[in-house]
């Protein structure tokens, strides 16, 4: 029987071994996940009626507060009751309110029957102490300054989903 002549393959076979054994070793490292860190969202605003919102955050990671703020400048009237100018309702996305609040005026701000003339303007605050036990994903807080209409801004509790996968 007639031989048939035999290529041979040791060397390929010699180098595709080695690198496989070398792969996760110290002498190949691994590939990791090097994804940037995810930048902050904007920070989130909007208007309803005389009305500008706005929250000093869009996204708390941990522990903290976001505080919400409703500016009016003039020329403006509205009416903001005096025991809770402005209200908050914060909801998770099942639409459960996981906080709300609406304390009353502070002295030199105006409410009741307000009418700002042009050039003037007013400022309404309100904090939220984030519960740290709340779970990580988007948030609506419902903004509501007296009369005006009401507003909602997103924000963020806790770390994005990783993009490493």
């Amino acid at each position: 029987m007639p031989r048939l002549p035999v290529t041979p393959l040791r060397a390929p076979v010699a180098a595709a071994v080695a690198a496989l054994a070398a792969c996760g070793s110290a002498a190949v490292p691994a590939a990791r996940c090097t994804a940037p860190p995810p930048s902050d969202p904007p920070t989130p605003s909007a208007a309803a009626g005389v009305a500008g919102f706005g929250a000093d955050r869009g996204w708390l990671v941990g522990r903290g507060a976001i505080a919400f703020t409703a500016t009016v400048h003039g020329p403006a009237r509205y009416r903001a009751d005096c025991s809770g100018p402005l209200q908050v309702v914060v909801s998770d996305s099942a639409d459960i309110h996981v906080f709300q609040a609406a304390p009353p005026a502070v002295r030199g701000v105006p409410c009741g029957a307000v009418s700002l003339p042009p050039g003037r303007s007013a400022e309404y605050e309100l904090s939220w102490q984030v519960d740290p036990t709340l779970p990580a994903g988007v948030y609506d807080a419902t903004l509501i300054l007296g009369d005006q209409p009401p507003t909602t801004l997103q924000v963020r509790l806790g770390r994005p989903p990783s993009a490493c996968r």
